[in-house]
C-alpha cells in the first residue's frame, strides 16, 4: 500500500472528528468524547500558525493522522512539538503507518529548527513506536524525543 501523506486542513475536520470518536472509544469504552470541543480546539490550533497535523489519505479521505503544535518549553529553553493525538485504524496497524507519520513530522520540524517532540505514552503501541524511532522508554509521564 502506498500511503499519501498530506497536511491536515480545516476541510478535514469531519474526517478528524470521526477518527477522534473511534480513538476515544477504543482508549476507554466508558468515555464519551466531546467531539465539538475537540474540533474547536483543533480550529484554534490551526489558526495559531503553530499547528502541524499530518494524515494518510485513501481515496481523498483522511484515514490516519497525527497532530500537535509547537511551543516554547521555558524549562529547557527550547522549542518543542507537543504531540496531541495520533490515530491509525485497526486494519492499518502493523503496516508502519505510525512510523511513517512521525518520521514525516520529525523531518518537517527539523526544517523549522525544532528538534524535540514531547508526548505522553499512555498506550503500549505509542511506547512501541517511540522505541522503534530509536528512543528508550522510561517510566515518566512525558517523554522528550530528541532527533
Amino acid at each position: 500500500m502506498r500511503s499519501e501523506i498530506d497536511e491536515v486542513r480545516l476541510s478535514d475536520l469531519s474526517d478528524l472528528a470521526r477518527m477522534f470518536e473511534q480513538f476515544a472509544v477504543a482508549k476507554d469504552s466508558k468515555a464519551v468524547p466531546d467531539v465539538e470541543m475537540w474540533v474547536a480546539d483543533t480550529i484554534r490550533m490551526i489558526d495559531s500558525g503553530r499547528y502541524l497535523g499530518l494524515g494518510v489519505r485513501k481515496a481523498g479521505k483522511l484515514v490516519a493522522f497525527v497532530d500537535g503544535m509547537t511551543t516554547y518549553d521555558t524549562g529547557y529553553s527550547r522549542t518543542v512539538w507537543v504531540a496531541r493525538h495520533s490515530y491509525v485504524p485497526e486494519e492499518m496497524r502493523g503496516d508502519g503507518v505510525g512510523e511513517l507519520l512521525y518520521t514525516e513530522v520529525r523531518d518537517r520540524l527539523r526544517v523549522q529548527g525544532c528538534h524535540w517532540i514531547k508526548t505522553t505514552l499512555d498506550h503500549p503501541r505509542a511506547q512501541h513506536l517511540v522505541e522503534k524511532l530509536g528512543n528508550s522508554v522510561t517510566p515518566q509521564t512525558w517523554y522528550d524525543v530528541e532527533f
